[in-house]
């Protein structure tokens, strides 16, 4: 819930964000982000994100504070 909130925050804000893949969410676990999505600017603070797949995503200015990140895969672009 915390995620599609954030997301139409967003939307309403009019912040440019294009979210190329798209967001599972079932009791704050994350499953499945498509790689290279633009995620700048996003809050994930307090989430669990075991296995999320952030590859090649955009990053900058996110904010990952106390999160679980288990397992993700933070792999940068190329």
């Amino acid at each position: 819930m915390k995620l599609t909130w954030l997301w139409l925050s967003m939307l309403i804000a009019g912040n440019a964000i294009a979210w190329t893949g798209y967001i599972t969410n079932q009791n704050d676990q994350i499953y499945s982000i498509h790689p290279g999505s633009d995620l700048s600017g996003a809050d994930f603070s307090g989430l669990n994100l075991t296995y999320a797949e952030l590859e090649g995503a955009n990053l900058s200015g996110a904010n990952f504070n106390n999160s679980i990140l288990d397992f993700a895969d933070l792999r940068g672009p190329g």
